[in-house]
C-alpha cells in the first residue's frame, strides 16, 4: 500500500498506518459493531461500481453480504478475516425470467439433478437459477534487480546493466468471473486488488488438530435460555389458569344447565343458574393455582446463567445494578469486555483488512481528477 520510493521497512510501516487510518474511520461509523456476536461468522465485500450520472468514474463501495451461507471461501484459509483465501464464491439465485433476460444466450441450469450442489437443497426449484461470482488469486511473476547504489529496479533490465542481485517476485492478482453450473457468463478478468474482496467477520474460533470450531456469543447461553423459557411459560400458564379455576358442584345442581356451566372457561356470564341441593350446599369455585416461588427463582437463576455464559452483565449494558461505587461498576464492565474481547478483536481485524483492500484499490479506481 505504498510506492517504491522508500525502503522496505518504511513502506511496511506506512502501509500499516494507512490501513489503520481507514480502519479507525470505519470503526467510528460503527456500521458493523455487532456483526459477529449473533452469528458464528458474517461477511461484507468491497466492490467498484460506476458513479451515478453520465460518467465513467467508478466508486468503491462496502456492501453487506445479507446471506452468510451464500459465501464459500477457501477451507484452508486460517486467518480470522480469511485474507489468506486462495479463492471464494458469492452465490445468489435469480428468477429464471430475469436470468433469461440478462443472459439470453446462456443455458438455463438450476441446481436440480446432476447439477445439485451440496448445502443448496433449499434452493432447488425449477423457477430459479443459481449464479456465482467466482474470485481466485492468480500470481504474475517478474524479475527484480538490486543495483550497487541500493536501488531496486524491475525487469526486463536495460542492455548492459548487470544488477548485483536478482530474484523472481510473485505478485498476487485477483481474477473475477460470473458462472453458473454449466458455463462462464462473464469474464474471466482482472479484479483491481491483490486481495479477494470478501471480508469474514468471525466470532470465537478455535482449532483442534485440523478441525475448526466456531461459536457466537450466544451459543453457550442456549441451555439457560431454554430453562428461562420453560419456567416463564409454566409461570404464564399458572397465572392464566387462575380466573378459570373449576367449580365444585353436584350433578343435581347443574342438571339442565350443563351447557351453560360447560362454557364457564370461555365466557363471562353475569349469573350462573343452578338447582338447589341441600346436601351439596352452594356451588363454590376451587382455590385457583398460586404462582410458584420455585418458578420465580428458576427464572432468576436462568437469567443470571445467561449473563454468566455470555459474559455480558447489566452494568456493561448501562443498566442500574447493586454495584453503587464507580470502581465496582468499572470492574464489572471490564469483566464483560474481557469475556467478549475475542469478538471485538476479530472485528478490528476485519475492519483493518478492509482498510488494506481499500488502500490497494483506491489508486486503481480513483485514477483521475474528480470533484468530490
Amino acid at each position: 500500500h505504498a510506492d517504491a520510493r522508500g525502503d522496505t521497512a518504511y513502506n511496511a510501516d506506512l502501509s500499516r498506518r494507512r490501513a489503520e487510518s481507514v480502519a479507525a474511520y470505519l470503526a467510528r461509523r460503527g456500521e458493523w459493531r455487532h456483526a459477529n456476536r449473533l452469528l458464528r461468522r458474517g461477511y461484507w465485500r468491497v466492490r467498484a461500481d460506476y458513479a451515478e450520472g453520465d460518467t465513467f468514474d467508478q466508486e468503491l463501495k462496502i456492501e453487506r453480504v445479507f446471506n452468510p451461507f451464500a459465501v464459500f471461501l477457501d477451507p484452508f484459509a486460517k486467518d480470522p478475516t480469511r485474507k489468506d483465501a486462495r479463492y471464494g464464491f458469492i452465490v445468489a439465485e435469480m428468477p429464471k425470467e430475469d436470468f433469461e433476460a440478462e443472459y439470453p444466450d446462456a443455458q438455463v441450469i438450476d441446481i436440480t439433478g446432476e447439477h445439485r450442489v451440496q448445502n443448496f437443497e433449499q434452493w432447488a426449484t425449477a423457477e430459479k437459477v443459481v449464479v456465482a461470482e467466482y474470485f481466485w488469486v492468480d500470481h504474475k511473476e517478474h524479475e527484480i534487480g538490486l543495483l550497487p547504489s541500493g536501488q531496486v529496479i524491475r525487469g526486463p533490465f536495460p542492455k548492459g546493466m548487470k544488477p548485483s542481485k536478482t530474484r523472481t517476485v510473485k505478485v498476487p492478482q485477483v481474477m473475477w468471473a460470473k458462472v453458473t453450473g454449466a458455463e462462464v457468463l462473464e469474464g474471466p478478468k482482472d479484479f483491481p486488488c491483490c486481495y479477494i474482496p470478501i471480508v469474514a467477520v468471525t466470532g470465537e474460533e478455535w482449532h483442534l488438530g485440523e478441525e475448526t470450531y466456531r461459536s457466537s456469543v450466544i451459543r453457550f447461553a442456549k441451555d439457560p435460555q431454554r430453562m428461562f423459557n420453560y419456567a416463564a411459560s409454566t409461570d404464564a400458564e399458572v397465572t392464566s389458569a387462575q380466573p378459570k379455576a373449576p367449580f365444585m358442584v353436584s350433578t343435581a345442581q347443574i342438571k339442565g344447565f350443563e351447557d351453560i356451566w360447560a362454557e364457564m372457561g370461555v365466557k363471562n356470564r353475569p349469573y350462573l343458574p343452578y338447582n338447589p341441593d341441600p346436601e351439596a350446599g352452594m356451588p363454590q369455585r376451587i382455590n385457583p393455582p398460586v404462582a410458584s416461588y420455585a418458578l420465580q427463582l428458576q427464572i432468576q437463576m436462568a437469567a443470571e446463567n445467561i449473563k454468566r455464559t455470555t459474559g455480558i452483565y447489566d452494568a456493561s449494558l448501562g443498566a442500574r445494578s447493586n454495584k453503587t461505587s464507580g470502581r465496582a461498576i468499572l470492574a464489572r464492565k471490564e469483566e464483560s469486555q474481557n469475556a467478549t474481547s475475542i469478538y471485538a478483536d476479530n472485528m478490528v481485524k476485519a475492519i483493518t483488512h478492509t482498510g488494506c483492500i481499500l488502500v490497494d484499490m483506491i489508486p486503481r479506481i480513483y485514477d483521475t481528477q474528480r470533484i468530490v
